[in-house]
């Protein structure tokens, strides 16, 4: 069975191209081997589903068991994961209805690891800390909303659109608060209750030693905030060859303005604006991409492109 969608090493090339020391095309190589070995592992074991065989392209997101590496009947944030690596087919986007299903992965303080409506999803509070038939992991989190953010990116299909990851960032921005002894912090860590959002895994490393703090999961770097705004949310994005664009994921009647100021990109500062009215910053109104405090593109939609050309 062909699974509709490329993988491409040609951003391995381009990087050895532009880079004057470090990786080489004996690199290129090695990585271009490892990318020809993960996309026959997706065909064979983790996509081995065709929309057009099946009515459910949501089966993509079951995952395998860990040693009997058959199919197990549940289906898990995690199986987002190639919108991350790859372009994949229109074919398989009905799977992302299930981010916004309170039967799926939505929850009121996250995306669950695990669906909801499956006999085995529990959120114990006993155990080992790092269970993944529940919780929220702001590490999935930041995959998924990757992957998803890539998609938008790319085309606007009809099972989820911009307000998915809207909705699903606030909640996961959210999160990142500790309260303990009546105080409330800002904080990040290993995985959450995603009804009542506290921070799961540290309850229960408290409970096994209530004096030593456990702070394992402190300040997780792998959680990508910044990206989900910056290159997500604002959609700033650049390319090898030196392009700069922006391409917001805002729906509709959420925020009238945003400025994202002085990011260095290419040896530039840029800057992305919007601006619904015109009147929070006196600028015009719309969405303004600048380069180096100059306006290089302008268009009146929150959710436009713009260029430096």
């Amino acid at each position: 069975m062909k699974i509709p969608f490329p993988i491409t090493t040609t951003p391995m090339t381009a990087i050895a191209a532009v880079t004057a020391e470090g990786i080489t095309m004996v690199d290129v190589g090695v990585y271009t081997e490892k990318m020809s070995i993960f996309s026959r592992m997706l065909r064979r074991e983790g996509m081995n589903i065709s929309p057009q065989e099946t009515a459910d392209a949501c089966q993509i997101l079951i995952h395998l068991g860990l040693e009997s590496r058959e199919q197990v009947n549940v289906r898990e944030l995690h199986g987002y994961t190639p919108w991350y690596f790859l372009e994949m087919a229109p074919e398989y986007d009905t799977a992302w209805r299930l981010l916004s299903d309170p039967e799926g992965f939505a929850a009121p303080s996250g995306l669950t690891s695990a669906e909801q409506c499956h006999p085995g999803f529990v959120i114990a509070r006993e155990g080992h800390e790092c269970q993944w038939n529940g919780p929220v992991w702001p590490f999935a989190t930041s995959v998924t909303l990757t992957g998803l953010a890539r998609l938008l990116h790319c085309r606007q299909p009809e099972s989820v659109g911009k307000l998915a990851y809207f909705s699903a960032l606030m909640t996961y921005t959210r999160s990142h608060y500790l309260t303990e002894n009546d105080q409330t912090i800002p904080w990040i860590d290993e995985n959450m209750d995603p009804y009542n959002g506290s921070w799961l895994a540290r309850e229960l490393l408290l409970k096994k030693d209530p004096v030593k703090i456990p702070e394992r999961g402190k300040d997780y770097s792998h959680s990508t905030f910044a990206d989900l705004v910056i290159t997500g949310l604002c959609g700033l994005q650049s390319s090898l060859d030196g392009g700069i664009s922006a391409h917001p994921l805002l729906p509709e009647k959420s925020w009238d303005y945003f400025l994202l100021d002085g990011v260095p990109v290419h040896g530039h500062s840029v800057s992305v604006q919007f601006d619904r009215d015109g009147s929070r910053y006196g600028r015009g109104a719309g969405l303004t991409l600048y380069v180096d405090g100059a306006a290089v593109d302008h268009c009146k939609e929150p959710g436009g492109r713009v260029y430096a050309k």
